[in-house]
């Protein structure tokens, strides 16, 4: 049956053979590799997510004007809608999570 698709696919039709394709190594490597489904990766600690995007708030709060040597509002512009954007997606998860949506 192989003999008869790998005739049937070079023989004429402009279609070459798998195992002699240039990318033969590569389709070989790629159809060994595992399959897995997302749930049975280990889950993301939630807790330590949490904590650390409020410490980074808190660090890129802390590098606005009190504690600088930068001149002008453009980098303190920059640091709090880091800051804000961080903190929404703290919000947004924290919603989420409460109304079931997410795990």
């Amino acid at each position: 049956m192989a003999e008869e698709l790998s005739r049937a696919g070079s023989g004429g039709t402009g279609h070459a053979d798998l195992a002699t394709a240039p990318h033969a190594e590569l389709a070989t490597a790629a159809s060994e590799e595992m399959v897995t489904a997302p749930d049975q990766h280990r889950p993301t600690n939630i807790k330590w997510t949490r904590i650390g995007s409020v410490i980074a708030i808190i660090v890129l709060l802390l590098m606005t004007r009190p504690f600088n040597n930068h001149v002008g509002w453009v980098e303190d512009i920059f640091l709090i809608g880091t800051a804000a954007v961080i903190a929404i997606f703290l919000g947004v998860d924290a919603v989420l999570r409460r109304n079931g949506l997410r795990r």
